[in-house]
């Protein structure tokens, strides 16, 4: 494994940042304008340890939030049928250990509120354990209590993982 992709991984070559970068390309990759709850955890399931708590891959629940989008669309009548190309993004692996400000608003795009929180209470919860910073089994624990609708918890359904058995991957981890 290399070294950026190693960015997203618990201990002291985390960084908070790292998480809303690789968010950033996620939310870009699909065309949406904000980093939602959504595009957070894609970016943490890009860490093997963490997909494993989960219970799915980046992939895995790439496929899943384009199906739920398909469906939506249907929903309300659209057309469903195009299949566009993915739009152009960095590589959400590429991240850098300690990424810089500089690093972090280039190409910025905003959070939605939910993902503020997320990331709020995540830190919340590092500083309870002691840490400085929320590692990123801190900000996958704050997206696994998350309450339908929100895009995460639609998500987390959809891979059709318990949000319970997350948490006692992660209390065991």
């Amino acid at each position: 494994m290399s070294r950026p992709a190693k960015a997203l991984q618990s201990g002291e070559d985390y960084h908070p940042w790292s998480t809303y970068i690789a968010a950033r390309e996620e939310a870009r990759r699909r065309g949406d304008r904000k980093v939602g709850t959504e595009h957070l955890l894609l970016a943490l399931l890009i860490d093997p340890v963490l997909a494993s708590a989960v219970g799915s891959d980046a992939q895995n629940a790439r496929s899943a939030l384009d199906t739920m989008d398909h469906e939506a669309l249907v929903a309300i009548g659209m057309d469903a049928s195009l299949d566009l190309e993915p739009l152009p993004a960095g590589d959400s692996r590429a991240v850098p250990p300690r990424p810089t400000l500089k690093t972090v608003l280039r190409r910025r795009l905003a959070l939605t509120p939910s993902a503020k929180s997320v990331l709020r209470e995540s830190a919340k919860e590092g500083m309870r354990r002691g840490a400085c910073h929320p590692d990123s089994q801190h900000v996958l624990a704050a997206i696994v209590k998350l309450q339908r609708p929100d895009p995460a918890a639609d998500l987390i359904a959809s891979l059709g993982v318990e949000p319970a058995a997350i948490q006692a991957r992660l209390t065991d981890a």
